[in-house]
């Protein structure tokens, strides 16, 4: 390994299957471990404070990873290609999830995120194609580009109060989600962000003012939602939502009698 001061650069052996990081060591620099497709497993020092850009991307034998509480930021595609990464725990004492820091993990089956987080990237969990559930903390307030795009077997997620946009493609090619809840505080909804989402049946969207000036992409949804979903809206609402020139094109939009 290049290691300088407390900087660990390079891991030069492509053919290493376990890696344990010196104690000294405070940061996981650029592509450190990347294309080391045999690593199995690493053991991380508690004085490391941040994972790189790309630091094990390509480590396509990699099963689990113990992120230490002292890790505050995971690098943009640090896992990015870790495709037998099954399970990850990340402490609570991380802020910032990087841009496609686990895009194409595509055994990660769940994940806890804790509410230290107030930024996931963009393609952060792109291609995840085992994750069925996700809960993203109250502290994030914006569901990025692609966050979620190709999560093909997720049934299930939580979209905090907090949220107040959801990106482009944000939930695009979830193919077996039939439910989603639209919090309150949401006011903007990016193109295709529920775009091949074949088994969406249920759209609840819990916003009660200003409903005429939420900015809802026309081609947020697909014209089959439209035909097949059920709109459920807040009571006294019904008529704001109809008017409005997207939520308006639904088919179907009922009082929600479930909040």
């Amino acid at each position: 390994m290049i290691v300088i001061n407390t900087i660990l650069f390079r891991c030069t052996d492509k053919s290493v299957t376990k890696i344990e990081i010196p104690d000294n060591i405070t940061k996981i620099s650029h592509g450190a471990f990347e294309g080391c497709s045999a690593l199995k497993s690493i053991d991380i020092t508690n004085s490391v404070t941040q994972i790189g850009f790309k630091a094990f991307e390509g480590c396509s034998a990699l099963e689990s990873i113990d992120i230490p509480n002292s890790v505050t930021e995971i690098g943009g595609w640090a896992f990015d290609g870790c495709s037998a990464l099954e399970s990850i725990d990340i402490p609570n004492s991380v802020i910032k999830i990087g841009s496609g820091a686990f895009k194409g993990c595509s055994e990660l089956e769940s994940i806890d995120i804790p509410n230290s987080v107030t930024e996931i990237g963009e393609w952060a969990f792109k291609g995840c194609s085992a994750l069925e559930s996700i809960d993203i903390p109250n502290s994030v307030t914006e569901i990025e580009w692609g966050t979620f795009e190709g999560c093909s077997a997720l049934e299930n997620i939580d979209i905090p109060n907090s949220v107040t946009k959801i990106e482009y493609y944000a939930f695009n090619e979830c193919s077996v989600l039939k439910r989603i809840d639209i919090p309150n505080n949401v006011t903007q909804i990016g193109g295709s962000a529920f775009s091949g989402c074949s088994a969406l049946k249920e759209v609840h969207c819990r916003r009660i003012e200003n409903i005429k000036e939420m900015e809802v992409n026309k081609s947020a949804f697909e014209e089959d939602h439209f035909e097949a979903c059920v709109l459920y809206v807040p009571d006294g609402t019904l008529l704001e939502y109809r008017h409005h020139p997207v939520w308006g094109r639904f088919k179907q939009i009922e009082i929600d009698r479930t909040e």
